[in-house]
């Protein structure tokens, strides 16, 4: 039996669906790892139907362990630093999407079989390419100016953002963008800093 790449990836549902929104819309992604999955990252990408290229996986600090809740990082304060500060890695926080991934627990690894296969989700990308942006909801586009306002985002980081957007609501397979659109976008382009942003994503509605 042919390995599944994406579905042999345990845990992380959220690495995923950001994995497939980036695959969706072409768009650039940061993951930062903290089990050393990169290799395992790549060819799940890969399997979804996107350049690896556009995948970038970093670690926060040196060993690995700066983000982890139960392994201690054995880095200094200022090698975590040094290492936050170094070109490939601030480059990579550059990618439209940037998702930290959680800690691989052993009982994802047990069910890896009862994953989304990748066949199914790569079947699911190419369907919503083909589908086009129609128009936005006024509570959306309220919610996008003040977040915009709120986190000063540049030019380009609202192009990124109305990008994802575009892609998330295709995947609903949506006529319009609404505002957990929105939301959903910003939390991907800054992490999931915005608590405003963060009430509003819903997995339905008419908002």
């Amino acid at each position: 039996m042919i390995k599944d790449d994406y579905q042999s990836l345990p845990g992380n549902v959220q690495v995923k669906r950001a994995m497939e929104i980036a695959a969706t819309g072409g768009h650039s992604i940061a993951i930062i790892d903290c089990d050393n999955l990169d290799a395992e990252y790549h060819a799940a990408f890969n399997l979804i139907g996107s350049n690896h290229k556009a995948l970038k996986v970093v670690r926060c600090c040196p060993c690995g362990n700066f983000t982890h809740p139960k392994r201690r990082c054995t880095c200094t304060p200022n090698e975590v630093g040094r290492w936050q500060k170094q070109k490939g890695y601030r480059a990579a926080l550059e990618a439209d999407i940037v998702v930290t991934a959680q800690p691989v627990k052993h009982t994802d690894v047990m069910l890896t079989h009862l994953n989304m296969p990748g066949a199914i989700v790569h079947k699911r990308v190419i369907f919503t390419r083909l589908r086009q942006h129609k128009s936005i909801t006024p509570n959306a586009a309220e919610l996008f100016q003040t977040a915009a306002k709120h986190l000063n985002f540049n030019a380009k980081e609202q192009m990124q953002v109305l990008s994802i957007t575009n892609t998330i609501m295709n995947m609903d397979h949506d006529e319009r963008v609404r505002n957990y659109h929105i939301a959903e976008a910003i939390n991907l382009r800054r992490g999931n800093v915005y608590k405003i942003v963060q009430d509003n994503i819903k997995l339905g509605g008419a908002q």
